[in-house]
């Protein structure tokens, strides 16, 4: 399980190795990690509010299959436009394993 801030918060990791994700550089959150060293899921939120007053955030908690994307999602999202909650369970797997994710 790795816990970081937002101002460290870390990419995706496959198989013991980091791979960049620059589209998590605002969050805070934990990931975890199975016994090969890859992502399994995780609990990421951020919230922040605009100099307009507006507001942005967000909370997720994933767990995935091995190799493969969330198998199940609680989301909420909020902002000035929208408003989202809702639990997902992905049934099919989206692609093959072929050695990661």
């Amino acid at each position: 399980m790795i816990i970081a801030s937002k101002a460290q918060f870390p990419g995706l990791y496959k198989q013991g190795k980091e791979i960049a994700r620059p589209d998590r550089r605002d969050f805070a959150g934990m990931l975890f990690i199975n016994e090969e060293g890859t992502e399994n899921g995780g609990l990421i939120q951020k919230g922040s509010i605009a100099a307009d007053g507006s507001i942005a955030s967000g909370l997720s908690l994933t767990f995935d299959r091995f190799r493969q994307d969330q198998a199940m999602q609680l989301i909420n999202t909020d902002s000035a436009t929208h408003q989202r909650t809702g639990l997902s369970v992905n049934d099919i797997p989206y692609y093959k394993d072929e050695g990661g994710r």
